[in-house]
């Protein structure tokens, strides 16, 4: 029979090398998230010259690949406030990248889609995006890039299990935003029909 004070001393010893983990991995996740956003969005598009909020990139790319939605759903995927989302919204709206039609189910709602311009300039961003990619996996063996995938995947598949959300391919889970922007766009107008779900 183990002693008590054995099994608390194990019981301490795990827990130990949990949070150590824990903390490690929270790092790289940081550390790996600050990346991928500054991998991210090219500053100057020579394909386009149509002005480019980088902040509302992801909403671009989550309208681009889940099709028609409404404004809540595209808040529920991004994890953001519907203030923020709405406010990136009219901005592609403005610029001609992404626009509004009738819900053909709900007439009072109003889907979200990439306009031929917005389409376009995702592209022409995935491009970009891509070419850096090949950069940064310079050297590595398929068999490397294989285990990478493999390992991502399932953790993201985990994080979307625990947290009962799946957010759009290609669109970072750390998004967030910050009290201080929540409050200051919390007074933004929203019509009844991009609160409506």
């Amino acid at each position: 029979m183990v002693p008590t004070d054995s099994r608390s001393k194990n019981s301490v010893n795990q827990n130990k090398e949990s949070m150590s983990f824990a903390d490690e991995l929270e790092r790289v996740m940081t550390a790996f998230g600050r990346a991928a956003v500054r991998m991210g969005i090219p500053g100057h598009l020579p394909e386009s010259a149509i002005p480019f909020d980088k902040s509302a990139y992801w909403a671009m790319v989550c309208i681009g690949e889940a099709g028609p939605m409404r404004l809540s759903d595209l808040s529920a995927q991004l994890g953001l406030d519907l203030s923020t989302v709405s406010r990136q919204v009219r901005d592609l709206a403005n610029a001609g990248l992404v626009e509004r039609t009738p819900d053909p189910i709900d007439g009072r709602a109003m889907l979200l889609n990439l306009t031929t311009e917005g389409t376009k300039l995702q592209t022409s961003i995935a491009k970009v995006r891509r070419s850096r990619m090949d950069e940064v996996l310079e050297g590595w063996s398929k068999e490397e890039m294989g285990d990478l995938l493999k390992v991502l995947s399932r953790f993201t598949e985990g994080v979307a299990r625990v947290s009962g959300k799946i957010a759009c391919h290609g669109v970072p889970t750390h998004i967030s935003q910050s009290k201080a922007e929540s409050n200051a766009l919390a007074s933004s107008p929203l019509t009844e029909n991009e609160t409506t779900k």
